[in-house]
């Protein structure tokens, strides 16, 4: 450009200030890049400016943030009640059904499985397309 506008001109500016700042601290994201900024100088730019100079400048900070994982128990185990109280003596007495959905090469797939209680094998399946209208 040859006669840069006075935004081009400030942009620049701000965005060689945040790059000063990252170099410095490599490892924080632009908010607090910002706040370092407004503490230091008390020079106040918003939020989204602050993300758009730190984008425009291809600051990224090296560390990623932690995934936070509340205690306690992940899942919860519960118990078989299908065998708990049934006496199965004979095949075909006690046939069950389980039924998942997954997607697959953008196709969205519904999958029935029939087991049966007495040998604990699978006697039958269904796979179904479903035509998904996104």
């Amino acid at each position: 450009m040859l006669n840069p506008s006075p935004r081009t001109l400030k942009r620049n500016s701000d965005t060689a200030l945040f790059k000063e700042y990252h170099n410095k601290y490599p490892t924080h994201g632009y908010r607090w890049l910002n706040a370092k900024i407004k503490l230091d100088l008390g020079v106040i730019y918003s939020d989204n400016y602050a993300q758009r100079c730190c984008n425009f400048a291809g600051i990224r900070s090296i560390s990623r943030r932690c995934k936070y994982n509340k205690p306690g128990q992940k899942y919860k185990i519960y118990p078989n009640l299908l065998l708990a109280d049934i006496a199965v003596n004979n095949p075909f007495e006690v046939v069950v059904s389980d039924m998942t959905a997954f997607w697959c090469n953008n196709t969205y797939y519904e999958l029935t499985l029939y087991s049966m209680n007495f040998y604990i094998n699978i006697i039958s399946h269904i796979l179904c397309l479903v035509q998904v209208l996104l």
